[in-house]
This record gives structure tokens, sequence and C-alpha cells, in this order.
């Protein structure tokens, strides 16, 4: 990925438009070629490309963007919108982050998954099954009704919140693993009751989750510094910026 992505190496930004290789790799795109949207895959191209002109321009890997303008440029109707922002940036396969949404307006950036391709990793993939585990009991015994989409939408979000920074604590220290599975196994319960305790006020379940899950995180490893600490600096060694709940 290394190719299609600014690094500290190699911070040049072409001046021609690239699509980072993931995309064309992963499912990401199956979507949108199934419906056969071809505005919703026009509308995905342009946020990748506004993302590269915002770090061209101000070195910042996060693009703001209001929901109306998105809306005006997407020409559709309302419900095929909503679609489409799930679709982009809430899915399963989504390769744009969200980092926040605020009075309509949201706060964008590429996953990790499109700035760099993770080696097949056995123990990674244990690690990730077993806090699925977890995760789908928590559900089955709460008050939360989901579908079979929501549920990969909410294991998603866990993916990419929780359980790949944590890993990355593993990775730096080996000895970390009993920690991160204690304080991952309370982030995971105290955001599943969160979520039942407000379902009935949730409009998007991975969304809220997701949010839900952030809050949580850095709530709770406000009293695991060291933890926290080795994750920030698993973020900075890889020349990434630190999310706001491990800082």
């Amino acid at each position: 990925m290394a190719a299609y992505v600014p690094t500290a190496k190699d911070p040049k930004i072409p001046g021609y438009f690239y699509v980072p290789k993931v995309i064309f790799s992963s499912n990401f795109l199956r979507g949108f070629i199934k419906a056969r949207d071809v505005r919703g895959l026009l509308g995905l191209l342009d946020l990748v490309n506004g993302l590269y002109r915002e770090f061209s321009r101000k070195r910042s890997t996060w693009l703001k963007r209001k929901k109306t303008t998105l809306f005006k440029k997407f020409q559709q109707s309302k419900k095929v919108f909503n679609k489409w922002l799930q679709r982009v940036l809430y899915g399963q396969d989504s390769l744009i982050q969200v980092k926040q949404e605020l009075d309509g307006l949201y706060e964008l950036k590429f996953t990790e998954t499109a700035f760099r391709e993770r080696k097949q990793d056995p123990e990674f993939d244990q690690f990730q099954a077993s806090t699925h585990n977890t995760l789908s009991s928590l559900l089955r015994s709460s008050s939360v009704r989901y579908t079979k989409d929501e549920l990969q939408d909410i294991q998603f979000a866990c993916k990419q919140e929780v359980i790949t920074p944590m890993y990355y604590a593993v990775e730096a220290n080996e000895k970390a693993m009993s920690t991160v599975k204690a304080v991952l196994a309370d982030i995971l319960s105290v955001s599943v009751r969160e979520l039942e305790r407000q379902t009935s006020n949730v409009k998007v379940l991975g969304a809220f989750f997701r949010k839900t899950l952030r809050l949580q995180t850095k709530r709770i490893l406000q009293e695991e510094q060291p933890l926290r600490y080795l994750i920030a600096s698993s973020y900075k060694d890889a020349n990434w910026d630190v999310p706001e709940q491990f800082q």
C-alpha cells in the first residue's frame, strides 16, 4: 500500500489522482457494483480524492465534510443517500473512518487498511475471534435487537476501534496480553450496556456502538496509563496519528 499513500519516508503527494490499491483488492466495491450504483461510486471516489488533497495542502489526514454538501453532490433521494452513507462510512469493508459526526459535520480519514496491509497473523486472528465471541455473548445476553448486517457493523467497529489497537500493544510487549484482555472485556461490557440502555433512541447501531467504544476506551484507559502509552507509541512508531482515546 505504500505506493499509494504518503509515508514518512516518501511524503511526496502525486500531482494526479491515486486510488488506494486496497479498494480493488478488498470487497469494498462489491456493493456498488451489485447495486449498479454509479453515482455512489463517483461519490466514494470524490471523498477519496478529497482525503488526498487535504493531506497535500495541509498535511492533515482528517477531512471535514458537511452532510448537506455530500447530499447535494450525490443528487439522489434521502433513502438512497443514507444507504450510501452506511456503505461508505460504516460498512464492514469501509476504507474511510469517521472520527466524529457533530451537527451534520463529518471528520473523515482513511482506515488503517488503506495505508498498510497486515500480514497473515494466526495469533491476531485468534485474538480477534476470541474478542468477537465475547462481544456476541454480551449482545445475546442483552435486550438489544439487531440484524445480521448490524452485527457485522458492530463487529467491524469493534475491530477498528479496539481489537487492532489493543493487539498493537501485544505486538510491542507480549507481557501486556493479560492486561489487554481484561481491559478489552471491560470496554466491551460497558459499551454493550450503554447500547442496551440507549437502544430505543439509536438509529444506527454500528455508528452508535463505535462512538460508545471510543468514549469508554478513553475513560477506562485513564486508569491504565502504561497500556495507553504502549498503544500510543505503537501508532507513533508507524508514523500514524494517535487516536484521541489513546492519547
